[in-house]
Order: C-alpha cells, then sequence, then structure tokens
C-alpha cells in the first residue's frame, strides 16, 4: 500500500499500489505490480510512502488519546465554573 503526499497537505492512499518508477523528468508512476497495472502518476515533488495494509496497537494504552480526553474534562469543567460565575452576577 502506498501513501502519496502532495506538497499542499493532501493525502491519497493507493491500497492496490506497491511498485513506483520513473515517469518522464517530472513524474512518479505508481503500479500494482512491478510490470503491472498503472495506478496514478503523481509529481516527483510528492512524498510517497509505503505502508503496512494492517497494524497492530493497542488502543487501551494509547497515551496520546488518553490526554486529549483529560484535556477535554478540564476544558468542560472550566466552562461550566464560567457558566456559573456568570449567571451569579
Amino acid at each position: 500500500m502506498i501513501t502519496v503526499r502532495f506538497p499542499s497537505g493532501l493525502a491519497i492512499q493507493y491500497n492496490s499500489g506497491w511498485y513506483i518508477e520513473a515517469w518522464g523528468e517530472r513524474n512518479v508512476a505508481i503500479k500494482d505490480t512491478k510490470e503491472g497495472n498503472l495506478i496514478a502518476v503523481v509529481p516527483r515533488d510528492c512524498l510517497i510512502e509505503w505502508v503496512a495494509p494492517c497494524r497492530i496497537y493497542n488502543s487501551s494504552t494509547n497515551e496520546t488519546e488518553s490526554k486529549i480526553f483529560r484535556e477535554l474534562r478540564l476544558l468542560r469543567s472550566q466552562l461550566k465554573s464560567k457558566r456559573k460565575k456568570r449567571v451569579r452576577k
């Protein structure tokens, strides 16, 4: 699987893409096999990443996600306390 990241930030994932080759001076061709079907032609200034088609992770130990939820709870409680202060005035 190949992910192409354009300089603008747009990213496209090609699930059947596995090979790249030069396509003229400024482009790269993405193919499904070494001699196989052409899937896409993209500019050479793109970042091309090979990505495993699956991943293994334990979401219960994902610290980033739990940190985000903690921050959201904190913001929610701060908003509630500010609303209470406004109502009292």
